[in-house]
C-alpha cells in the first residue's frame, strides 16, 4: 500500500504542480491588471467629471464675480453712499457744502441704489444683494430685510474678511444668513469692499465706502449637481475654503464641516489617491478652484468600485474547482493503466522471490500502456525461462545422479576430445579424469578392431544419432578388456551436434563366464 500511496501522491502533486500554480498565477495577474485598470479608469473618469463641474462652477461663480465688479464700478452708487454717509454724520460734502440732504433726498438715494441693484437680481440662485456703507447705511435687494433682523456679529465678521482681501472679491463660503428672517438659513456669500477712489487721489489713502455682499442659494448648486450620474457608490462633494460642505448628496449635511482626516488631504491644485475614510479604503480625486479656494471632490469606495471583480474571482474559483474535479479522471486513469499494472508486476516479483508462484502461473494481460504491456510480456517470458531453468536443473540433477552410476560415462566434444568422465570410467579404464581431459577418445583403442569397424560405427551414429555394440578397449595398464559401448549424439535446439556421450560397461566377467560355459559344453 505504501507503493500505491507514494505513486498516487506523486501523481497528484505533479498534476497540481503543472496545473494549479500557472492557473493561480494567471488569476492573480488577471485580477491585478483588471483591478489596476479599473482604478485607473475610475480615476480618469472621476477627474474628467471634476473638470466638467469645475468649468460649470467657474462659469456660475464668474457670473457672481462679474455682478460684484459691475456694481462696485458704478460711480453713481458710490456718490449716493458718500452723500448718505455725510448726511448721517453731519459733515457737508465738498461738492455741495451749502446744502443738507433732506429726508426726501435720503429716500430718493436709497430708492436709486435699490433700483440699480434690482437690475442685477435676475441671476439664477441669487438670494439677496446688500450694500453696507461705512457710515452704517444699508441698501438691500432680495429677501425682505429689516435692520432689526440683521445678525450684526455675522455681518461684522464678513466685513472684516472682505477688507482683508483689499480690492479683490472674497468668497466666504457657506455661512448663516445675516438675515435672520430669511427662509434661506444658509447662503453662499461673496463680497467686495467698495473703496473711495477719489479720496485715494486726493490724499493717497483709500477710504472704505462700504461692503457689497452677494448671498447665493446653495440649493441652486444642489439641483444641478444632484442630477449627475456618479456611478455605483460614487459621491461628489464641494467644500469651501473652511472645508465646509457646499454640496453633498445628503442635503441635510450641507454647511457641515467635512471630517478633519479628509480636509487635511486637500492640498495642491489636484490629487488622486487611495485613502481610508470611515474605516473603508476609498479612491479620492479632487480639483481646486483657485479663485475661491474651493475643492470639488469625488469619492468611490474601492469595494464598490471593484465589486465587478467578485465575478472574476468567483469564476476563477469555479474554474479551479473544475480543474480539481477534472484531475480525478486522469488520476484514476493513471492508477488503472499504470499504477495497477506496475503494482501487479511488483507483487509478481515479490511472490516469485518468495516462491509463492505456481509453476504454470503467468500474469494475465492488462489494459495499460504498450510499454507496460511489453514489460508484462517480458515478465512472463522471464517466468518461462526460470521454469525452463528449473526443469533443466532438475534434469541436470537426474543426469548428475545417472552420470555417477555404475556404468562408465565419457563425454566428448565434436572433435571427440574428452571433456568429462565419471568415477566409474576411471575405475574401468584406470585413467583419472585429469589424465584424459582434452585427450582424443582414440587413446582408449586396443587395436583389436579394423578401420571398417569404426567406419560402420560412425556411419550409424550419423544416421541414427546413436550406436551400441561390443568393443575391446585398453586399460591404462595395457590390459585389453571387453566392454559394451553405447554412443549417443547430443544436439542443441538448432539441431547442431554439440557432444557425444558414451556409456561403457565392463563385460570382462560376462565374457569369462561365457567362455567357461562354452568350455564346459565342449567337455
Amino acid at each position: 500500500m505504501k507503493f500505491k500511496a507514494n505513486i498516487s501522491l506523486k501523481l497528484a502533486g505533479f498534476l497540481l504542480a503543472i496545473c494549479i500554480p500557472p492557473f493561480l498565477l494567471y488569476q492573480i495577474l488577471t485580477f491585478s491588471i483588471v483591478r489596476d485598470t479599473m482604478v485607473e479608469m475610475a480615476s480618469k473618469n472621476s477627474m474628467n467629471l471634476l473638470i466638467d463641474q469645475e468649468v460649470y462652477l467657474s462659469q456660475q461663480l464668474d457670473h457672481i464675480e462679474d455682478l460684484l465688479r459691475n456694481i462696485s464700478a458704478i460711480e453713481e452708487i458710490k456718490q449716493a453712499i458718500r452723500r448718505a454717509d455725510a448726511e448721517a454724520s453731519g459733515t457737508p460734502l465738498r461738492s455741495a457744502q451749502s446744502d443738507l440732504i433732506s429726508t426726501i433726498d435720503q429716500i430718493s438715494t436709497q430708492t436709486r441704489i435699490s433700483t440699480i441693484l434690482s437690475g442685477y437680481s435676475s441671476l439664477n440662485g441669487l438670494v439677496s444683494l446688500d450694500i453696507f456703507s461705512a457710515g452704517g447705511q444699508h441698501y438691500h435687494v432680495g429677501d425682505t430685510l429689516s435692520s432689526r433682523y440683521v445678525n450684526t456679529t455675522q455681518l461684522n465678521q464678513l466685513i472684516r474678511e472682505s477688507r482683508q482681501a483689499g480690492s479683490n472679491i472674497y468668497w466666504h463660503g457657506i455661512r448663516s444668513n445675516i438675515n435672520n428672517s430669511s427662509d434661506q438659513h444658509q447662503v453662499i456669500v461673496a463680497s467686495k469692499t467698495l473703496w473711495d477712489t477719489r479720496q485715494t487721489m486726493d490724499t493717497g489713502t483709500p477710504r472704505r465706502l462700504g461692503t457689497l455682499l452677494v448671498n447665493y442659494e446653495p440649493t441652486a448648486l444642489y439641483r444641478h449637481l444632484d442630477r449627475l450620474e456618479m456611478g455605483r457608490g460614487s459621491r461628489l462633494l464641494v467644500v469651501d475654503r473652511a472645508r465646509r460642505l457646499l454640496y453633498h448628496p445628503d442635503a441635510t449635511l450641507i454647511g457641515q464641516p467635512v471630517a478633519p482626516s479628509l480636509g487635511q488631504l486637500l492640498t495642491g491644485e489636484t490629487g488622486s489617491l487611495t485613502v481610508d475614510l470611515a474605516g473603508q479604503p476609498t479612491l479620492l480625486n479632487y480639483r481646486r478652484l483657485p479663485a475661491q479656494n474651493w475643492y470639488i471632490i469625488s469619492t468611490v469606495p474601492r469595494d464598490e468600485l471593484l465589486a465587478p471583480l467578485r465575478h472574476i474571482t468567483q469564476t476563477g474559483t469555479a474554474l479551479l474547482a473544475g480543474i480539481l474535479v477534472l484531475l480525478v479522471w486522469p488520476s484514476r486513469l493513471f492508477d488503472r493503466r499504470i499504477i495497477q499494472p506496475i503494482r501487479a508486476l511488483s507483487d509478481g516479483f515479490r511472490d516469485f522471490q518468495a516462491k509463492r508462484l505456481a509453476p504454470d502461473w503467468r500474469m494475465p494481460p492488462m489494459k495499460s500502456l504498450s510499454e507496460i504491456s511489453e514489460l508484462t510480456g517480458w515478465f512472463n517470458t522471464f517466468l518461462d525461462s526460470m521454469e525452463n531453468q528449473r526443469q533443466a536443473e532438475a534434469d541436470l540433477r537426474v543426469a548428475a545422479t545417472a552420470f555417477e552410476a555404475q556404468e562408465g560415462m565419457v563425454i566428448t566434444d565434436t572433435d571427440t576430445r574428452i571433456v568429462r568422465v565419471n568415477y566409474a570410467f576411471s575405475n574401468i579404464s584406470g585413467y583419472s579424469a585429469r589424465e584424459v581431459l582434452g585427450k582424443p577418445i582414440r587413446m582408449l583403442k586396443s587395436g583389436q578392431h579394423d578401420a571398417a569397424f569404426y567406419q560402420s560405427m560412425w556411419q550409424s551414429i550419423q544416421d541414427n544419432d546413436n550406436w551400441h555394440g561390443e568393443v575391446w578397449n585398453q586399460r591404462r595398464n595395457g590390459e585389453i578388456y571387453p566392454c559394451w559401448l553405447t554412443i549417443t549424439v547430443v544436439r542443441d535446439p538448432q539441431g547442431t551436434i554439440t557432444n557425444y556421450v558414451g556409456t561403457i560397461i565392463d563385460i570382462t566377467q560376462r565374457k569369462q563366464a561365457e567362455e567357461e560355459i562354452e568350455r564346459a559344453g565342449l567337455l
